[in-house]
């Protein structure tokens, strides 16, 4: 006879095998996903209210969720039992995670290679929208392990590259998906002025939410003291791939503002003659 509590030692945390089995029907395809009820509430504040409650699911201990990502809650599922974000491919299909995760992209990458069992070779689309799957399942440890799995973050040294930066596209749909106060949209902003190039045309930014270029600026401004030296500036120039094509009037050569050429900087004339003669009477 084994002796006395000894028992339970090191398996207490898989007492959920004895609890009921709870059947969630994920997507407009309604798949099942079969899961014990004392481990999904134990993990998601959105079943533990839904399955213990006075609402019908908590009778028939079936969960509709039809507008979820089937992909993406099954990652929530795995992530449940094993503690890790993997993506199990499904048994009865021949697709392979990246063709099961590219429906899910806000906008069609140029290539797409990704290992089911390493979450940060994932799109940044996916972890995105797997954190804000947490934010519905109400799910922090969750929601905490996916922003752990980004690798930007941690790249700094090395330099991001553009798979780490955002697109407009994930930009737009964070906003619309998160609350004011989300860390995701922290990591958007710190992502994009950390990891972006600035050579696009102005243009390429009249999109994005006005609450994110607004902190974008701020952070900008902020890192870099109010001039810098020549030496610096000119790498940024570089970094940037800036040119007389695409400067938008800034200097190339050193950090000063335009108007310091000319006080004809910001007059309007019909043609480039006139606004030479102008300069020259200056």
């Amino acid at each position: 006879m084994p002796p006395s509590g000894s028992r339970h030692k090191g398996t207490s945390h898989l007492s959920y095998v004895y609890s009921p089995i709870v059947t969630v029907c994920v997507g407009i395809e309604r798949k099942r996903f079969c899961v014990h009820k004392e481990l999904i509430c134990t993990k998601s504040t959105f079943f533990d209210k839904a399955l213990n409650g006075s609402f019908m699911e908590a009778k028939s201990l079936t969960v509709r969720l039809e507008h979820v990502s089937v992909p993406l809650f099954s990652i929530f599922v795995s992530w449940a039992y094993d503690g890790r974000l993997v993506y199990v491919l499904p048994s009865e299909g021949n697709t392979t995670a990246a063709e099961d995760f590219f429906p899910l992209l806000c906008q069609t990458p140029a290539s797409l290679e990704v290992d089911e069992d390493d979450a940060s070779t994932w799109p940044l689309d996916i972890i995105a929208k797997l954190y804000i799957l947490g934010d519905y399942l109400d799910s922090q440890q969750f929601k905490n392990n996916v922003i752990s799995a980004i690798d930007g973050p941690f790249t700094w040294n090395r330099g991001l590259n553009d798979a780490d930066v955002p697109t407009n596209a994930l930009i737009k749909f964070v906003y619309e998906k998160t609350p004011s106060k989300s860390p995701l949209r922290d990591l958007m902003v710190d992502l994009m002025v950390y990891g972006q190039t600035w050579g696009q045309p102005t243009e390429t930014w009249e999109d994005l939410p006005p609450e994110f270029m607004a902190k974008v600026m701020g952070f900008l401004g902020r890192r870099l003291p109010w001039k810098q030296c020549s030496g610096c500036y000119s790498r940024a120039i570089a970094r940037n791939n800036l040119s007389d094509a695409n400067a938008d009037g800034m200097h190339l050569t050193d950090d000063r503002a335009s108007f310091a050429d000319s006080e004809c900087f910001y007059h309007e004339h019909e043609t480039k003659e006139e606004r030479e003669e102008c300069r020259q009477e200056e």
